[in-house]
């Protein structure tokens, strides 16, 4: 008789919590110094951010699971 298969559980992504600008930018295809250089330039990224309530030295915070659709919806070119 032959030995059962042991079967993998498919692995699936799952975002949540809070992204601080090097995970942004780890999830996005620009550097960290980019996005430091041109965040201005996407004024949408309020709606997931701490920019507005933000202190000039205060570190950035995302919203993980906004950030991340905001991303494939902007810089990935085709959804499979």
């Amino acid at each position: 008789m032959a030995r059962p298969r042991k079967t993998k559980q498919p692995f699936e992504i799952q975002i949540y919590g809070v992204w601080n600008m090097e995970k942004f930018s780890a999830a996005s295809p620009r550097s960290k110094s980019w996005w430091y250089n041109n965040i201005n330039h996407f004024p949408e990224i309020k709606d997931f951010s701490n920019w507005e309530d933000k202190e000039p030295h205060e570190p950035w915070a995302f919203d993980a699971v906004k950030a991340n659709e905001w991303l494939l919806k902007k810089f990935v070119c085709k959804e499979v």
